[in-house]
């Protein structure tokens, strides 16, 4: 039976966890400021996104080296992550500055903020890669 990967974050760093086994797979310290809350992986398993609320950013992580690809100013108390259905794009509700921040997972940069309500925490994309906060 194939192992499910589940990143975590905790004061320490980034683990990884094999759900099935509950084995630990890895860890890398520091890599993500201390209350990174929200993750994503991609669907290869590649690629983790980390939201971090403290310092208005998005960490892009290659999980096979452990190491830090890009920390990525979104806006102000990023809250929950999103990818498109291409995975061309990672949608940040960014609550305290009350937009979604597109970035784009090549150029790992902002592509876009698109004002939305105030406060929003959650952000998800539909199977057409509409937008829903």
């Amino acid at each position: 039976m194939k192992s499910t990967i589940s990143p975590i974050t905790a004061a320490a760093g980034l683990f990884v966890i094999a759900i099935i086994t509950q084995s630990l797979v890895g860890c890398a310290l520091r890599l993500v400021p201390d209350s990174g809350r929200t993750i994503l992986l991609s669907n290869d398993g590649r690629t983790l996104y980390v939201a971090n609320p403290d310092s208005g950013s998005v960490s892009v992580l290659d999980v096979a080296t452990r190491s830090k690809l890009a920390e990525i100013p979104v806006g102000k108390t990023p809250r929950t992550l999103s990818l498109s259905p291409d995975e061309s794009r990672l949608l940040v509700a960014c609550q305290e500055s009350n937009h979604v921040a597109v970035v784009d997972t090549t150029m790992l940069r902002v592509h876009q903020l698109i004002p939305v309500s105030p406060e929003p925490y959650g952000v998800v994309t539909g199977i057409r890669g509409t937008l829903l906060t």
